[in-house]
């Protein structure tokens, strides 16, 4: 389970998020229960790992650390992509799931015109 606590916290690094974002993104009241899951002190209920998850971005899995792809993503973004890349990512992971949905139409309509 250690390893769960540490993806948390770099994983909420990696997307830019402060304690708090994460907190109201799971449904936690304030930051104090964020830093206490970071460090191991409380245990998160299997119920809310896939609001963590789904808040920082990966599966469970991932977050789990069950899948090699956690450990790749954070130096594969440091190998390919440019400061500009990594902030419009780290933005693209604070948007609700609809926005991302939107997002992705965009993009897909904006590709298919080039």
């Amino acid at each position: 389970m250690l390893e769960l606590y540490k993806n948390i916290r770099e994983l909420r690094l990696n997307c830019g998020l402060s304690q708090n974002e994460l907190a109201k993104k799971v449904g936690y009241k304030d930051r104090s229960s964020i830093a206490k899951v970071e460090a191991g002190v409380v245990d998160i209920p299997q119920s809310q790992i896939k609001a963590f998850a789904d808040a920082l971005g990966v599966t469970p899995g991932e977050l789990m650390g069950w899948d090699e792809e956690l450990s790749n993503k954070a130096s594969l973004s440091a190998s390919i992509y440019n400061d500009e890349d990594s902030s419009f990512i780290k933005k693209y992971h604070q948007l609700t799931p609809d926005n991302k949905d939107f997002i992705n139409n965009m993009v897909d309509k904006l590709l298919s015109t080039q």
